[in-house]
């Protein structure tokens, strides 16, 4: 598909997006490195399980940014109702015939979405309810779902590429 210059450069701006929000994303797991270690400890403490949440709050939140501003601007929009962070996950596993390839599995969608259930209590609880070996859990996959992510993301950005040129 052939593209007209102003469209070229919505989609380069896009790329450059997505690749700052992966940037924000390894950073967050540098900042995670640091904490794990206190983390496989028999007990955790609160100050430490909230520090965790914080950052697998952020987590999500960087990989719903990148979501977020494909469908901005190449699925015409965001999901409309309650439940639009499912949906928008869903959304970036999806082929759009005639708009874009998914973007992400179906696997990673299904690992994804433990982090979208996990960043909706963090926004709606107290800290000192925090559940330690969910914490764990998800402070353990974090890894594998950003090296995935990453994966997936290189090859829709080879998509992206071919868009622009």
């Amino acid at each position: 598909m052939k593209l007209p210059t102003k469209e070229k450069q919505l989609i380069r701006r896009l790329q450059s997006e997505v690749n700052q929000e992966i940037l924000s994303l390894e950073a967050l797991h540098r900042e995670l490195k640091t904490l794990k270690p206190r983390l496989t400890q028999k007990e955790v403490s609160n100050l430490d399980l909230r520090a965790a949440g914080s950052i697998l709050h952020d987590f999500y939140n960087g990989i719903e940014n990148i979501f977020r501003r494909i469908a901005q601007e190449l699925n015409g929009g965001l999901p409309a109702g309650e439940d639009w962070h499912k949906q928008l996950l869903t959304d970036m596993s999806l082929e759009i015939k005639g708009v874009r390839p998914p973007l992400i599995s179906e696997d990673l969608k299904l690992k994804l979405q433990k982090y979208l259930g996990f960043r909706h209590i963090f926004r709606n609880i107290y800290g000192s309810y925090l559940e330690q070996e969910q914490i764990k859990a998800l402070v353990k996959e974090f890894p594998r779902i950003l090296l995935c992510l990453k994966r997936e993301i290189a090859v829709f950005q080879k998509y992206l590429d071919e868009l622009s040129q």
